[in-house]
């Protein structure tokens, strides 16, 4: 997975906001979101994601994998990822 390589985004205060010029919306994410946001600037899988959840903040793996499955697919449902 990698997030699209188009769209206009900052890192304010460890949030992440940006702007899809081609849709024309604007979408922000949390700390937690900036995380994985920023690892997703490359190619990254599932497990890689789940992994830098538990190791940045000591979360248990099932609900480190549930949090980030739904945000992918938040990301996704936005168009945000790179087909």
């Amino acid at each position: 997975m990698k997030r699209r390589g188009d769209l206009a985004w900052r890192s304010v205060d460890g949030q992440v906001v940006g702007l899809d010029l081609e849709a024309s919306c604007y979408f922000s994410v949390n700390a937690t979101g900036a995380l994985l946001w920023e690892r997703l600037g490359e190619e990254a899988d599932l497990e890689e994601l789940v992994q830098l959840v538990v190791d940045t903040y000591a979360l248990d793996a099932d609900q480190a994998r549930h949090d980030v499955t739904a945000f992918l697919a938040a990301l996704s449902d936005q168009g945000l990822l790179a087909t």
